[in-house]
């Protein structure tokens, strides 16, 4: 660091202000004393300029000798050369002892000066030595002309370089051959107008080792002045892991894309297939039922009525053969068919379910006057929605039965309990009911796919939400239905 450029602190202000004082002082001390000499006064002149300059000066050695060159002078004066004879009158006396008193005290003045200043400078250094050397980072200090003035630990392990290795040498060593050349130029017009600054942003910039590996690097430049000119500190950062990281998860993302291509493809001959096998086993079920109406209408009275009965259930297989191939279908196609997400009136959704699945003659339905919007695709709405109330309905054991919706808003989720007074569902098959093709009664008696609630847990489960069933098993089933809000919700 140059010390002409460490600031003063207030006490070290106050220090000098004092000396220049006592050096003006000193001065007219002089001065007065060589008044009281018979010799020409004028002289007394020459010597307060003298010893003002040389108070100014600060150098202790400078004052003691003025002292032994004004006491030559004084006893010089004494002689007298027209009689060859010495006179040394008291004034003389006087004299030289104010000179060598304003000698000594001034050199006390300039060592109390002095000391406190360059005590700092040799403590300041060697903070900043310390601090150097300790950074984290690579930092290495170059003068305008590109040359190496100082490294510090970090450099020198990063490059594998001892210190006396880089001093004095050119900073282009620690670059690849390659950016050389264009570095000289923009270092010139760096230091034609040095600020604060990262180099090479939105640039891939490497440093070359001892041993001739390439890192990849960041750099910060930061100018100081000195005494010396403009020096420039860089600090130097090794992103070896980070360009590691990057390139990992870029490799990652191409996998990622080309998985996600392949998965789209996939699920694009999925539909294509559940479509055709779903069409293609329908068209023999819907020949076969046919047949069936041919084969009474031929028969006619003919038919006993035991074949009748039989070809009834022919019939009835056939039709829950359908329903479970559309199931099938659409259990496929949930999260893949759903549409865009955005907000459903629940309202909505709720009176058009009711009106189609719910006959008004056999239930009440108590729905809440104040219903909040759910995000969400609207087919999974209605699909989750209408397979619950068509599992209340087609389960339910009275003639008249009682339906009641209670909701429940939070910050991040909105939850719908729906709670019927049907018969209740076991502890033990609580679980099963929402597995695919699992029914607690027997098709035979309850016509059914067993698909419904499968396609509900599906649904919630592929929108981030979730659908819980609560029972004693005697009366009455409970479902909460938690849709799950957007996070933009939270500060609204």
């Amino acid at each position: 660091m140059d010390r002409a450029h460490l600031p003063e602190t207030a006490s070290e202000r106050s220090l000098i202000l004092r000396h220049h004082v006592v050096v003006g002082i000193l001065c007219a001390l002089v001065f007065v004393a060589d008044l009281l000499m018979t010799s020409i006064n004028a002289v007394g002149v020459l010597y307060a300029c003298a010893l003002y300059v040389i108070g100014r000066l600060g150098n202790r050695s400078l004052i003691w000798g003025y002292a032994v060159f004004c006491s030559i002078l004084i006893l010089a004066g004494a002689f007298d050369l027209s009689s060859f004879e010495y006179s040394f009158y008291p004034d003389r006396f006087l004299a030289l002892v104010v000179v060598w008193f304003a000698a000594g005290l001034l050199c006390h003045f300039i060592c109390h000066l002095t000391a406190l200043p360059f005590d700092r400078y040799e403590e300041r250094e060697t903070l900043l030595r310390m601090a150097f050397d300790s950074a984290p980072n690579a930092l290495i200090m170059m003068d305008g002309g590109g040359i190496i003035r100082q490294a510090n630990q970090a450099a020198l392990q990063l490059f594998g370089y001892e210190l006396d290795d880089l001093l004095g040498k050119k900073i282009e060593m620690l670059m690849p051959d390659r950016y050389s050349a264009r570095h000289v130029q923009l270092r010139d017009q760096y230091l034609e107008k040095p600020d604060k600054r990262n180099m090479g942003e939105g640039r891939d910039l490497f440093g070359i080792c001892k041993n001739g590996t390439e890192i990849p690097i960041e750099i910060g430049l930061n100018p100081v002045k000195t005494k010396d000119g403009i020096m420039v500190i860089s600090s130097i950062v090794d992103i070896s892991n980070r360009v590691n990281q990057l390139n990992s998860l870029r490799e990652l993302s191409g996998k990622l894309a080309l998985t996600n291509s392949s998965l789209e493809k996939d699920n694009q001959e999925l539909d294509e297939f559940a479509y055709v096998a779903s069409h293609d086993l329908k068209a023999p079920l819907r020949g076969i039922e046919q047949l069936a109406y041919f084969i009474e209408e031929d028969a006619g009275d003919m038919l006993p009525p035991d074949s009748r009965e039989d070809l009834s259930l022919l019939r009835d297989r056939i039709k829950r053969l359908e329903d479970l191939l559309s199931s099938l279908l659409e259990y496929s196609r949930i999260g893949r068919k759903d549409g865009e997400a955005g907000w459903v009136d629940s309202k909505k959704v709720f009176e058009n379910v009711l009106d189609l699945y719910v006959p008004t003659d056999r239930f009440r339905v108590n729905l809440p006057e104040d219903m909040p919007a759910i995000f969400a695709p609207l087919a999974a709405v209605e699909l989750v929605f209408r397979n619950l109330f068509m599992n209340i309905v087609k389960h339910h054991d009275k003639d008249c039965g009682v339906i009641d919706v209670e909701i429940e808003s939070t910050d991040s989720e909105v939850i719908f309990t729906i709670r019927d007074d049907g018969p209740g569902i076991p502890e033990e098959y609580q679980e099963k009911v929402f597995q695919p093709f699992q029914t607690l009664k027997p098709r035979d008696e309850m016509e059914g796919s067993g698909m419904g609630l499968a396609l509900v847990k599906k649904t919630m489960e592929t929108h981030h939400g979730r659908v819980e069933l609560f029972s004693d098993g005697k009366r009455g089933t409970s479902f909460s239905v938690v849709w799950t809000l957007p996070a933009k919700s939270y500060s609204e």
